[in-house]
């Protein structure tokens, strides 16, 4: 008994001895935003972590004794008179001119809550800052609460603010462009004028504006380069495996996406019942928590709906909608349904999706072949990255057809490369020595208890663009050139207009001779 009572004790004061404050900020009203990372804050929380969350998408766990949760719930109101995130961020050349407009507009939502200004206040402690990697300018709160800073991203790392990140267009194009690794001449000469155009809209208008809200809401003055430079890790959600290898400094951690929840969701009895009986196997088809098929045109959906009626299989959709016109006898609907679940359904076939990030790395660790629909933002990026890999069909969202859609669906279904392709790639991403949250906890506590991870930034992201890419270098050998043949010319031409004097002289004292 007293040595039970020790022990406990011992790790009691254990726990507070290594327990610390730590304050995430995840503004962005997506879910898709925030569930990647619901498993890591709980998982803090539950090792004895005080975790102060400001969220849209709140855990509510009551387990979680150590997590205090600021709601944002209403942040989701911006999408107001039925506007999508499809249809805001339709346009992948304005891309970034309409994220820094719609993260403005998303702090201006959440900074005049109570809790937030108290925040800002900074009248708490806290050990660690965590930020979501859209909003570079909270890291000012590492500074206010001097303590770290890491940032963390949902799926790809954009690496406009993130020097030290290598980003070359000619080797990774941008993820708002359908293109992948290698690229030709005409793909590299669209990803260099894309970069170019990525870089004058940050530079001159989302930095600026990032820096004008450090100054009007903390009342200090830090560029928003200083802010991401002092940055100790970014988390990053991808695996080398299924995107593709990047030259990663150690202070970027690539976390992938295996998830074990300790409280998975559990399909309710009527859905299992109806997945279980489909004995010859179905399909599931969803677009996402962003895009809406109770929003698309009904052009489009009456496509889909014509098609699935002519494939002998059974489809769950996901439809937001209350009634569906034209419903074929072999759909069921659900407004929402947990999406690994079914996806680890044995009984499922084929996944159609709009390419989400999420999405395709949930139908790869369950391997579950793919038709993409692509909507908006990096869908036709991950979509055709799926494709190259043979795992999924892409098809033309905007000048889909019945026949098409339908021939996608049947190819997938019936060339079983497809299906040996994305489990050969399950295995792959799978063999790691432990997993994306092991990993992520692991690098969370490395930064808290040595205050700081300065020491594994990489060199590069204290280098200038034009040393990076050695342009002093370049037109210095330049100048050399053109100088030596310069100097080489004008000694060229001066010696044989010697030579050429010389001879006439010869000439001419031959002539007077004769």
């Amino acid at each position: 008994m007293c040595a039970l009572l020790a022990l406990t004790l011992f790790l009691t004061f254990t726990l507070m001895c290594t327990a610390s404050n730590i304050l995430v900020l995840s503004p962005t009203p997506s879910y898709s935003h925030q569930v990647p990372f619901f498993e890591l804050w709980a998982e803090l929380s539950l090792r004895g972590h005080k975790v102060t969350l400001i969220t849209p998408d709140p855990l509510n766990n009551s387990s979680l004794t150590n997590m205090t949760e600021i709601n944002m719930r209403h942040s989701y109101g911006l999408l107001k008179n039925n506007t999508t995130l499809a249809q805001l961020f339709a346009n992948g050349w304005n891309f970034y001119d309409v994220v820094a407009k719609y993260i403005s507009q998303i702090l201006a939502t959440q900074v005049p809550h109570p809790k937030f200004q108290k925040l800002i206040a900074g009248k708490d402690k806290f050990d660690l800052v965590m930020v979501s990697y859209h909003y570079p300018q909270l890291l000012v709160f590492g500074k206010l609460y001097n303590c770290p800073t890491i940032l963390f991203s949902p799926y790809y790392l954009y690496t406009y603010y993130y020097r030290g990140v290598p980003s070359h267009p000619a080797i990774w194009a941008d993820v708002m462009l359908p293109f992948h690794t290698p690229l030709d001449f005409h793909e590299r000469l669209i990803s260099a004028v894309f970069n170019l155009l990525a870089w004058k809209s940050i530079l001159t208008k989302d930095i600026p504006e990032k820096e004008k809200f450090i100054i009007r809401h903390f009342n200090m003055s830090f560029s928003v380069d200083e802010l991401v430079r002092d940055v100790d890790l970014i988390f990053v959600r991808t695996d080398p495996i299924i995107h593709g290898v990047r030259a990663f400094g150690p202070n970027i951690i690539e976390i992938g996406y295996e998830r074990k929840p300790k409280y998975p969701k559990l399909l309710k009895v009527g859905l299992k019942e109806f997945l279980d009986n489909a004995k010859d196997g179905f399909i599931y088809f969803s677009l996402g928590s962003n895009v809406k098929s109770k929003d698309i045109s009904r052009n489009l959906l009456k496509t889909i709906m014509e098609a699935i009626k002519e494939i002998p299989y059974t489809f769950l959709y996901k439809y937001e909608g209350d009634y569906l016109d034209e419903k074929p006898d072999n759909i069921r609907l659900v407004k929402w349904a947990p999406q690994y679940q079914i996806l680890r359904h044995p009984n499922i076939k084929l996944f159609v999706t709009q390419g989400g990030f999420q999405s395709m790395e949930e139908a790869i660790y369950s391997a579950v072949p793919m038709v993409v629909i692509p909507f908006f933002s990096d869908q036709e990026h991950n979509g055709k990255l799926m494709e190259s890999k043979g795992i999924a069909k892409v098809v033309n969202r905007k000048s889909l057809k019945k026949e098409e859609l339908k021939g996608a669906i049947k190819e997938v279904l019936s060339n079983s490369s497809y299906r040996e392709a994305i489990k050969r790639l399950r295995v792959l991403a799978r063999d790691v020595p432990m997993t994306g949250l092991e990993k992520a906890i692991w690098w969370t506590e490395y930064v808290i208890r040595h205050k700081g991870a300065k020491h594994l930034r990489n060199p590069v992201a204290d280098l200038p663009l034009y040393q990076y890419y050695l342009l002093d270098v370049i037109g210095f050998l330049l100048i050399v050139v053109v100088v030596s043949v310069a100097i080489a010319y004008f000694i060229t031409k001066k010696l044989v207009m010697m030579v050429v004097m010389r001879l006439r002289v010869q000439r001419g004292s031959k002539i007077k001779s004769l």
